[in-house]
């Protein structure tokens, strides 16, 4: 995991436009905190959603609206986090918390969806516990592309 996916710079520009100031306008030194703390925990919320819903970190590194979540959560917490600094209307700031978004949105990677955990690999095998009381095979029957003997039917498999 790399960490934001903006800079805190960029962050900072955004939270300008959001202010309505100048953009040769330098922020007060106060925000640089807030800036940095918000961004992180924008980038923060990502992970936690998308892992609880079994995305790879390799997945969220390549989801093509990561930057664009990370940015909308960032302004949210700078916002809600740095309020007290200037008077702002609340029901602006919270369209900004996307988290309820990364529930259940679709995750795109190279505009392709991916399922989560989705490695790409094809017929991986895996383990599991064998119940005995099902696990039936006719291994030779399969193997020449014929129905299973009737003399092995009801035998479970055994290797």
């Amino acid at each position: 995991m790399p960490g934001p996916y903006l800079s805190d710079d960029a962050l900072k520009r955004a939270l300008r436009d959001r202010l309505g100031l100048a953009a040769s306008a330098v922020l007060p030194d106060r925000w640089n905190q807030v800036v940095t703390d918000a961004n992180a925990t924008g980038y923060q919320d990502i992970l936690n959603h998308l892992r609880a819903r079994g995305y790879t970190p390799a997945q969220i590194d390549g989801w093509d609206s990561r930057a664009v979540f990370n940015r909308d959560l960032g302004l949210f917490w700078a916002l809600t986090n740095g309020a007290g600094l200037h008077g702002f209307d609340d029901r602006y700031i919270n369209k900004l918390d996307r988290r309820a978004e990364l529930d259940s949105l679709l995750i795109l990677v190279g505009g392709v969806a991916v399922d989560p955990g989705d490695t790409g690999a094809e017929g991986q095998i895996s383990t599991g516990p064998i119940k005995r009381d099902s696990d039936k095979f006719d291994f030779e029957s399969a193997a020449l592309g014929r129905a299973p003997s009737a003399t092995r039917l009801d035998q479970i498999t055994r290797w």
